[in-house]
């Protein structure tokens, strides 16, 4: 059994693209800096129109998925420093409040 960690969010129109790639590579780096992952994907919406127009809400901008051996291999990353600071000062700044939505589940 696995853990899988999925958290997707918008971020906001004016976010300078810098910033936008910073939190990209905040992303990608955290696998190397906290012990636990199994696989991890970054994803970035295409913007395609039924995404965006959709009756039940515009899709988020961004999608991470990590996957992880143990619960507590979870739990370590999402308490971890690294992760902590990731998403305090490089997601955080750049996304639309409330946007955030995740879900962490068993995968056999």
């Amino acid at each position: 059994m696995h853990v899988k960690h999925i958290v997707m969010f918008t971020i906001q129109d004016d976010a300078p693209e810098e910033k936008v790639e910073a939190m990209k590579q905040g992303l990608l780096s955290l696998p190397k800096l906290v012990d636990g992952f199994i696989g991890f994907e970054l994803g970035v919406d295409l913007k395609l129109a039924p995404g965006q127009n959709h009756p039940a809400g515009k899709n988020r901008s961004i999608v991470w998925t990590a996957w992880f051996a143990s619960v507590p291999d979870y739990e370590r990353y999402n308490e971890s420093k690294e992760h902590i600071a990731v998403v305090n000062d490089l997601i955080k700044p750049i996304i639309v409040p409330g946007s955030r939505a995740a879900i962490q589940y068993e995968c056999h």
